[in-house]
């Protein structure tokens, strides 16, 4: 006999239930204990025992339960008829199984973030998608990382086909499922992936049989990263600890991937550093090596040299002694402009006139034109002297032999240019040329630069209410240095070093 919560509980008819052995309800691999149990018991004259059997309902799933037998016993003290009480125990072992899955999920976050201290990155985005498969029972997950056009590729996978990790590209603007997590940043779960509206489902997905899943940004301090995505091939419910799993995965993602992008700032700064101590001393080295090597001869052999000869030396310890008060004077504009402690001066200047004082500290630039009209501008004379020393020495050392200066006038600026026919900067470097440390040239024969000239030139440029840019057109590289007129409204757009700083 059966009451009617055990015929509820598995589902059947009574009828049904009634026409089957008891032990055909049991689990295959749960059968020989449960009888073996219960023959013991009954051999021992009927001992009451308690075990955990999984039943199997006519819906084919097993339900854990927990069954407490007794048994009836005769004059003869021998059992005749057994008394079982079950307890349907699948809210606990449910309770239980989600318990130890949260643990093993911890544990997987704690050996990813161990890793990523320990390994590259690509290691522990392939490390992430195998843990989200092994815990979320996903036939199909993906890392994917955005690049600098906006899109997203495809790092690290499970279940994508040969070849896609790497190759397989979500273009920005795509209103694909991916895109669309990237711009709403929440982690979402879908139930039914072909019932969606939000966006447009994947055709890989789509074709792959995905009915489910979970997705979550991977969020950078500054901007989206990336996004984690898990998909199943079989309706379910995500839970929203599945959703928080995700979540934490995708967390741990963004910290890896920034810890890789600063460890690689910081080699790159570390690497520019010691070219720039290298090339600071070697261009120090150099001139300061022939001024004291033409002083210590004119000092220790004055009297047997000719007048003309005595010129050259004294020449020669000029121009190298200017090359090296040149370097300094832009080693000392970067230091103090790390403090905020340069100084700027406007007042009206003449532009060609500062012009034709450099070249003539300079003789060994040869301009081929120059075209650079007196008009007055605003600006500190020193200092727009400097950035001309730094375009034209920069043009005569890594340009080509025809150099060129000019100025044109917009009305409210004088644009001067200095210009080359040299083959240019390449497209790649264009946007560098202007940090600090930065070589875009390596001129054969030619001293490696400190990397500060150009830095140091906008910066001053900037200082003064202007600007410095670099462009390459009909055959030519060409730095335009635009300062304000000194009637110009821009006079009141000087500003100090600080102000500088906050506006950029």
């Amino acid at each position: 006999e059966v009451n009617d919560a055990f015929v509820d509980l598995l589902g059947y008819t009574l009828p049904e239930l009634l026409s089957k052995e008891w032990l055909d309800l049991v689990h295959p691999d749960d059968r020989e204990i449960t009888s073996a149990t219960y023959m013991s018991a009954v051999a021992d004259g009927g001992q009451p025992f308690s075990t955990e059997v999984r039943f199997e309902a006519k819906d084919g799933r097993y339900i854990p339960v927990l069954t407490n037998n007794s048994f009836i016993t005769g004059p003869d003290g021998a059992p005749t008829t057994s008394f079982t009480q079950i307890i349907d125990l699948s809210a606990q072992v449910a309770a239980e199984e989600q318990v130890q899955r949260r643990i093993l999920q911890q544990q997987t976050i704690a050996h990813l973030g161990e890793l990523a201290l320990r390994r590259n990155v690509k290691q522990v985005l392939h490390e992430a998608a195998e843990g989200l498969a092994q815990h979320l029972n996903s036939f199909v997950t993906g890392v994917f990382c955005v690049q600098p056009n906006g899109s997203l590729v495809l790092d690290a996978g499970l279940g994508w086909p040969e070849g896609s990790v790497g190759s397989y590209v979500i273009p920005a603007g795509s209103s694909e499922q991916m895109d669309y997590v990237m711009t709403h940043g929440e982690p979402f779960i879908i139930e039914k992936l072909s019932a969606e509206t939000r966006f447009r489902p994947s055709d890989f997905l789509t074709d792959k049989g995905a009915m489910a899943g979970v997705s979550a940004q991977i969020r950078g301090s500054g901007a989206p990263l990336g996004v984690v995505g898990v998909w199943s091939d079989k309706a379910r419910s995500y839970s929203e600890d599945d959703a928080h799993f995700v979540e934490a995965i995708a967390n741990l993602l963004a910290a890896a991937i920034e810890r890789a992008e600063s460890q690689a700032q910081l080699e790159q700064l570390i690497d520019s550093k010691d070219q720039f101590l290298a090339s600071v001393s070697h261009e120090l080295r150099t001139p300061l090596t022939v001024v004291n090597g033409m002083a210590a001869e004119l000092h220790e052999n004055f009297v047997s040299f000719q007048q003309d000869e005595v010129a050259e030396f004294v020449r020669l310890i000029a121009d190298q002694s200017r090359d090296m008060a040149s370097l300094i004077e832009d080693l000392l504009v970067a230091a103090r402009a790390d403090i905020g402690a340069v100084t700027i001066k406007a007042v009206p200047v003449d532009v060609r006139r500062e012009l034709e004082s450099v070249l003539s500290s300079m003789p060994d630039v040869f301009l081929l034109e120059n075209h650079v009209r007196h008009t007055p501008v605003v600006g500190d004379p020193s200092r727009i002297r400097q950035i001309l020393r730094n375009l034209l020495t920069n043009a005569s050392r890594y340009g080509g032999p025809n150099v060129r200066a000019s100025s044109t006038f917009d009305g409210t600026s004088v644009i001067v240019s200095v210009s080359d026919n040299g083959d240019g900067i390449p497209m790649d470097l264009r946007a560098k040329i202007f940090e600090p440390y930065e070589r875009a040239h390596s001129a054969k024969g030619v001293t490696g630069s400190v990397g500060l000239g150009l830095s140091v030139s906008r910066t001053l440029a900037e200082l003064m209410g202007g600007s410095l840019s670099y462009r390459h057109t009909s055959g030519e590289s060409v730095f335009d240095l635009t300062l304000p007129i000194a009637s110009s409204p821009a006079l009141t757009n000087v500003v100090s070093l600080d102000e500088h700083r906050a506006i950029s």
